[in-house]
């Protein structure tokens, strides 16, 4: 792992998301520091605020995800160059008919 990188998989240990009643919700302090109790880490400060950074940017991306033009974070990605451009092709189709209607 690079300098920065342990911080991500610090993220997965931690957890990216936590439960918010009714909904997903950014990890808190709390847990943060839980986890860092029962793993030995000791974060730094930086590298505290850093995981909570990224936990609500995880967090608003699931929350802007549609499944189709902008995939969740944790959607497989798609490697097959084919498909690829047949969603891309959709995808300007779209946004080419939208600009006709603005017309």
């Amino acid at each position: 792992m690079g300098f920065d990188d342990h911080i991500a998989g610090w993220l997965l240990q931690v957890g990216p998301l936590a439960s918010g009643g009714m909904s997903a919700a950014p990890v808190a302090w709390t847990e943060i520091q839980a986890w860092a109790a029962i793993t030995g880490y000791r974060p730094t400060p930086w590298e505290a605020d850093t995981l909570m950074i990224l936990s609500r940017a995880y967090l608003a991306q699931v929350q802007d995800s549609n499944g189709e033009r902008v995939p969740a974070p944790y959607a497989p990605i798609q490697e097959n160059a084919a498909q690829v451009s047949q969603d891309l092709g959709k995808l300007l189709d779209a946004l080419m008919a939208e600009q006709k209607k603005r017309r």
